[in-house]
């Protein structure tokens, strides 16, 4: 996503709305649909499954994304699976029809006809992480005098870990970079989430720093109210 920008009026806050994360690093397409894939032929070598579809709806799928399949019935339904990332992916785009691969274990199974479907919601998507600071985000005030209290959930994932980093949460009452004030913080490079009741605040933002280590690390972090 998008850096802090250094001039503000260029490029005003996104507003939170609750229940929908905020992506301060990293992305996520809400305008994707789920792959839609029917299963056409199954077959298993060495613990590895190799499943053949045809892309009914969505985007091909990409290496690492989740795949669930249901409906098939080769080896008593050992392909029906749920929630497995995918090792390898070759569809043709101008067709839709490729093969997908993934870990299962169980005995070997012959190339196979069979019928299923098979899902992949759309992956969230990591970006490179360094020390920097995310765009803000704006927060809806309650119409009226309102002081009550709000809790914000915010979490930092690292599909590529750092060997060292500090993710901080930073609020403002104002959107000027220098009256930011970091309000909670994690030093977690394996990501976590947390939550925090603030008061008094009408913009959030994230700050990277202190990343070092990992082979070129990644990160995903997101605010939610």
């Amino acid at each position: 996503m998008p850096l802090y920008p250094t001039n503000t009026a260029l490029r005003p806050p996104l507003m939170l709305q609750p229940g929908v994360p905020g992506y301060a690093f990293g992305s996520w397409n809400a305008n994707a649909p789920t792959t839609l894939m029917q299963v056409t032929n199954i077959s298993l070598t060495s613990n590895v499954a190799t499943v053949t579809v045809l892309v009914r709806e969505g985007n091909i799928p990409a290496v690492g994304s989740l795949i669930s399949i249901s409906g098939t019935t080769t080896a008593s339904g050992a392909f029906n699976v749920s929630n497995i990332a995918i090792t390898g992916v070759s569809i043709v785009a101008a067709t839709g029809i490729g093969t997908i691969t993934f870990a299962l274990t169980h005995a070997d199974v012959p190339s196979a006809a069979d019928a299923g479907q098979a899902y992949v919601p759309v992956p969230e998507v990591a970006e490179a992480l360094s020390n920097s600071t995310s765009q803000q985000f704006g927060v809806q005030e309650d119409v009226g005098m309102n002081d009550n209290a709000r809790t914000v959930t915010w979490s930092t994932a690292y599909p590529s870990a750092p060997g060292a980093v500090t993710m901080d949460l930073q609020a403002s009452l104002f959107d000027i970079d220098g009256q930011y004030v970091k309000v909670d913080e994690s030093t977690n490079a394996a990501g976590e989430q947390r939550s925090i009741t603030l008061q008094n605040f009408r913009f959030l933002r994230l700050k990277a720093s202190g990343v070092s280590g990992g082979s070129s690390p990644s990160v995903i972090a997101k605010i939610l109210l």
